[in-house]
């Protein structure tokens, strides 16, 4: 462990396992010296009390931000054990989360980004060797991109995602999708793409009522992680139930509504998650015409 209070927020945060999720336990087995070597990027109390977002903070440690909080962690630690003699300007490292941060040194400080945005600097101490790695303190708590864009900015970043978008934005719903918390079920654009064009234009030609309806039916109040998924009815924005359906084994053939197979799971942004489906989900109250 470490030997100081002064990351005693952090192990909160580490410390908190409402499931059995292997990175938290890696995470914590960090601390508990049972796996290694690893470097940690260690933000201080006083980080986190400069957290730009208290009430976020507050809500990493609930259940549902289960997958948020372990990603977030994650941005935090690198595999092996680097020094700061090992961190040269522009050195690449890879997290255990999906994005890497890049050293910038510069006055004398060595700085971190990602995609040119400043994430924080190493500051003192740093080089805290344990047996299974080595603890640099950070002067911030370091931020993937996620954790500061919302559904709509993501879904841009994602090229699968630009019809679902399209329609979205047509139907007035930019404004739902940044600012509530939800869960959505997004069909990709091969999905769109295998329906008649006719019923998408029918879609289209309808923005406020059957459109609405439709993608609003793709998204349940709330943050819904594949950790938590659970079978039975969702209730979703536009207010009838879908049904999700997991198979015993774990979550690969989980289904939406006993069509729409879900594809890949827990697509974060800071204010909700998105798994992909295979199908597009029609509302049991909206009769499309034939076409």
């Amino acid at each position: 462990m470490i030997a100081t209070d002064s990351f005693s927020t952090l192990e909160v945060l580490l410390n908190i396992t409402y499931t059995s999720i292997s990175a938290d336990r890696l995470l914590i087995d960090f601390f508990n010296e049972e796996e290694g070597p690893f470097t940690v990027f260690a933000p201080p109390d006083d980080a986190f009390d400069q957290f730009p977002d208290p009430d976020y903070l507050q809500e990493l440690l609930t259940p549902e931000f289960s997958a948020h909080r372990r990603r977030l962690l994650l941005f935090h630690v690198a595999a092996g054990a680097l020094k700061s003699e090992d961190l040269s300007d522009g050195f690449e490292i890879d997290t255990l989360s999906s994005y890497n941060i890049t050293v910038n040194i510069a006055d004398g400080s060595l700085g971190l980004e990602n995609g040119g945005q400043d994430l924080g600097t190493v500051v003192d101490p740093f080089d805290i060797e344990l047996s299974n790695g080595v603890v640099h303190s950070v002067s911030d708590v370091l931020l993937p991109p996620w954790a500061t864009s919302d559904l709509v900015d993501e879904a841009a970043k994602q090229p699968l995602f630009s019809t679902l978008l399209e329609l979205v934005v047509l139907a007035g719903l930019e404004d739902t999708f940044r600012t509530e918390i939800v869960t959505v079920f997004g069909p990709v654009n091969s999905v769109f793409e295998a329906l008649p064009d006719a019923l998408v234009d029918y879609l289209r030609d309808n923005p406020d009522t059957v459109l609405r309806e439709v993608l609003l039916y793709h998204a349940v109040p709330g943050i819904l992680p594949a950790e938590l998924f659970e079978n039975g009815e969702l209730t979703t924005l536009q207010g009838n139930t879908i049904l999700l359906e997991k198979p015993a084994g774990g979550l690969q053939g989980t289904q939406i509504n006993g069509d729409a197979v879900v594809m890949n799971f827990n697509g974060l942004a800071m204010n909700g998650i998105a798994h992909f489906i295979s199908e597009v989900l029609i509302p049991p109250n909206i009769t499309l015409p034939e076409l």
